[in-house]
């Protein structure tokens, strides 16, 4: 029986594989095809933002769209971080939900525990709806989370100087 991790990609006119994620990883926001790993280095580009991670979230009314989970500089404030957010991507890769954390959990093998970030987001979400109920925040604004628990890591994402993918995807 063949097994797949259902990655996606393409050979390039060099003959170079070009991954483009995984199928889960992609986001289809009103017929608008959206890569996580391309928004995900796009965000770690953005002043401010030390790390970024981003999820699909579907919605039963809104669809699908984007949670984005960004580890800020100390000096960047949550504000300036959502506003170049906005002005550093197209209107339809704007994250529709911004989760600040202080790091970015990891699990056991170094990697991005995406379970967490999604309890993580769950969380936002429940702060976000007792702010909603006293008149407090709008929906979709930014929230500080700061979990019990978080796994640290000194190492870098070297996929953000990775060029390769934009040269071929974008221009």
């Amino acid at each position: 029986m063949p097994f797949s991790v259902k990655d996606t990609g393409a050979i390039n006119a060099r003959g170079e594989l070009i991954f483009g994620g995984r199928r889960a990883a992609w986001i289809n926001k009103g017929g608008f095809k959206i890569s996580t790993l391309r928004l995900e280095l796009l965000l770690k580009a953005v002043p401010g933002v030390e790390d970024a991670a981003v999820l699909p979230v579907h919605e039963e009314c809104r669809g699908d769209g984007a949670a984005a989970f960004l580890v800020a500089a100390r000096e960047a404030s949550p504000a300036e971080i959502r506003r170049a957010v906005r002005r550093s991507l197209l209107p339809v890769e704007v994250p529709d939900r911004i989760v600040f954390l202080p790091a970015l959990p990891l699990n056991d093998r170094g990697k991005v525990d995406r379970h967490q970030l999604e309890r993580a987001l769950e969380q936002a979400r429940g702060h976000e709806k007792r702010k909603m109920q006293n008149g407090l925040t709008r929906a979709g604004e930014a929230h500080i989370i700061k979990p019990s628990t978080q796994a640290t890591s000194d190492a870098k994402d070297m996929a953000a100087e990775d060029t390769s993918y934009r040269e071929e995807h974008d221009g």
